[in-house]
């Protein structure tokens, strides 16, 4: 999944006028970036799952080593 675009939306922050469109623009600022942080977490967690076996080996095999 692709990040969303951060700087439509400061845009569309920084040329409102008046409080309803200031904020309906920040907030819809704030859920960018909320949107882009779960995104990041969900590809940082799926990539430490596809190495989760090789550092699983890794570390029995350090075990072992240590053991003799």
């Amino acid at each position: 999944m692709k990040y969303l675009d951060v700087g439509t939306r400061w845009t569309a922050f920084r040329l409102s006028y008046g409080f309803k469109d200031s904020a309906l623009a920040g907030a819809k600022l704030a859920g960018t970036a909320i949107a882009n942080t779960a995104i990041f977490a969900g590809k940082t967690t799926v990539s430490a799952a596809k190495q989760m076996p090789e550092m699983t080996e890794r570390m029995r095999q350090e075990q072992e080593r240590r053991k003799k």
